[in-house]
């Protein structure tokens, strides 16, 4: 009887852990990215070896890639994050209005961020390869990006954009990753 008893108690204890699932749970807990107002935006993914958060519009998705906040003195933080998105692009438009030309890039679906004062606004590329596109004018350049007409139009191939997200009017910066 002893031996059984004690048989009994040593299963308990080898079978024990095994209820207790939190550990597993640990190990298979998603990274999670947060905006200014800490809701969540999504999980934290990777693509390309970029990580960032996966958007979606229409039958378009797309990883938005982020990076760590960083000063005037070029210090990171070590919390804080922001969308990470160009300030520049080229435009059919003589005026730099309308939507950018979207070049190909190593997302899911080809898109391209785009940071205008703190609004950042994600284009992504219409289905299909690229095409001839006639491009009249760009802005960027250091500092406040300026709009610059092409003396004469130039044709490079690329995407036009099929849908469009403001990202910045849901989940404003500085965003965070926690579980």
């Amino acid at each position: 009887m002893k031996r059984f008893l004690a048989g009994a108690l040593f299963a308990l204890y080898t079978i024990a852990p095994l209820a207790d699932d939190s550990a597993h749970h640990a190990k298979h807990r998603l990274l999670r990215v947060f905006d200014a107002n800490g809701r969540v935006i999504g999980n934290l993914a990777s693509f390309s070896g970029q990580n960032g958060v996966a958007f979606t519009a229409g039958d378009a998705t797309t990883v938005v890639p982020i990076t760590r906040i960083q000063d005037a003195s070029f210090h990171f933080s070590a919390t804080d994050f922001q969308w990470l998105a160009v300030s520049s692009g080229q435009f059919t438009s003589t005026d730099c209005s309308g939507d950018p030309v979207i070049l190909s890039a190593w997302r899911p679906r080809f898109a391209i961020p785009v940071r205008r004062g703190g609004e950042v606004t994600v284009y992504f590329a219409s289905a299909g390869p690229a095409v001839p596109l006639t491009v009249r004018s760009s802005f960027g350049g250091t500092g406040p990006p300026v709009c610059n007409q092409y003396p004469s139009p130039l044709t490079i191939a690329g995407y036009p954009a099929a849908a469009k997200l403001v990202i910045t009017r849901d989940h404003p910066e500085p965003l965070r990753i926690r579980y």
